[in-house]
C-alpha cells in the first residue's frame, strides 16, 4: 500500500504507536490440536449477530452509539432493547458477559463527544473487540491479542532485527520514489502473531524524503504490507493496516480483528486465506 501525507507520522498497526525501539515479539498461544484450515463460513453469522466492544479505562463496554454533544444538549438516548448477556471471546475461549445499563462515556479529547455504551461484566483478561450479541462463538475459537508495536527510527534497513521485516523495508527503500530523493527521516513498525499453523505479519514504514530544508518540497512515502503464512503458502492480505488481534481455530487464523476508536469489525479468513 502506498500513501503520501503532509505530516510525518508512523503507520499504525492497531493501537497508537509510541516509543522508538524494536518490534513486537512473536506471540504463540497455548498448544492446541492443529487441523485443516478453518472453513470460510466458520465465523459467518446473520446481520446483527455481532456487536462492537470498546475499552474505557481498561474495562469492556458494548458500544451503542457515538455523538457530538454541544453546550446545552443531552446525549442521545439508546434505541431498542439490549440483550441480558453477550458472548465475549478471550484467549481461553468464549465467555458469557452480563450487560449493564447504558452509560455516557466521555471519549472526546479536543472535541465534545460522548459514547453511549453498556458495561460488560463477568469476564477477565483481554477480550476481542467484537462480541456475539446473538448466538454463540463456534466451539474451539480463541482470541489472540496483538501486543502494541513500537516505532523504530532507522537510517538503513540493516538496522532492523526481524528478517522478513528487514527484507520488506529494504525493498521499499529501493523504490524510485524513496531511493531517488534524499532520505531525511525513516521510522518503521512490525507486528507478528504466531497461531501455530499460521503466522500473520505486518510491516509498515514511513519515509520523509526531499531537500533538507523543511520549507522545500518534502514528502512522506508510507508503505504497509501484510502476509499470512499457511502450509508453505505466503498469502498477501491486502489493505490490512490497523488490527488488534486475531481469532484462531485449531492453530489457524480464522479472522482478523480490525478496529477504530469507537467501532470494530471482524474479517474472516477461509482455507485459502481470503
Amino acid at each position: 500500500m502506498r500513501s503520501t501525507s503532509p505530516l510525518f507520522v508512523a503507520c499504525s498497526l492497531g493501537l497508537a504507536l509510541s516509543g522508538c525501539h524494536g518490534s513486537s515479539a512473536p506471540t504463540t498461544p497455548a498448544l492446541e490440536d492443529e487441523g485443516a484450515p478453518p472453513p470460510a463460513d466458520l465465523l459467518v453469522a446473520p446481520a446483527g449477530a455481532y456487536g462492537s466492544v470498546i475499552l474505557h479505562e481498561g474495562a469492556p463496554y458494548l458500544f451503542v452509539s457515538f455523538a457530538y454533544v454541544y453546550e446545552g444538549s443531552e446525549p442521545p438516548a439508546p434505541a431498542g432493547p439490549a440483550p441480558a448477556t453477550v458472548a465475549l471471546l478471550t484467549p481461553e475461549g468464549s465467555c458469557t458477559a452480563h450487560v449493564g445499563e447504558p452509560v455516557s462515556l466521555s471519549t472526546g479529547e479536543c472535541e465534545t463527544s460522548t459514547t453511549i455504551a453498556r458495561p460488560l461484566t463477568g469476564c477477565a483478561g483481554p477480550v476481542a473487540r467484537v462480541a456475539r450479541v446473538q448466538g454463540a462463538w463456534p466451539e474451539g475459537v480463541r482470541f489472540m491479542p496483538l501486543d502494541e508495536p513500537e516505532n523504530q527510527a532507522f537510517t538503513a534497513a540493516s538496522e532492523l532485527t526481524a528478517p522478513r521485516h528487514r527484507e520488506q523495508v529494504a525493498a521499499w527503500m529501493g523504490e524510485e520514489a524513496i531511493a531517488g530523493r534524499p532520505l531525511q527521516q525513516a521510522v518503521s513498525a512490525h507486528a507478528r502473531l504466531d497461531a501455530g499453523a499460521d503466522q500473520l505479519e505486518t510491516s509498515a514504514a514511513s519515509f520523509l524524503v526531499g531537500p533538507s530544508d523543511p520549507e522545500c518540497d518534502q514528502q512522506v512515502e508510507g508503505r504497509t504490507a501484510s502476509t499470512l503464512r499457511r502450509g508453505g503458502q505466503v498469502i498477501p492480505v491486502p489493505d490490512l493496516v490497523q488490527w488488534q488481534g486475531v481469532v484462531t481455530y485449531r492453530g489457524h487464523v480464522a479472522g482478523i480483528l480490525l478496529g477504530a476508536p469507537h467501532m470494530a469489525s471482524l474479517v474472516t479468513l477461509g482455507a485459502g486465506g481470503t
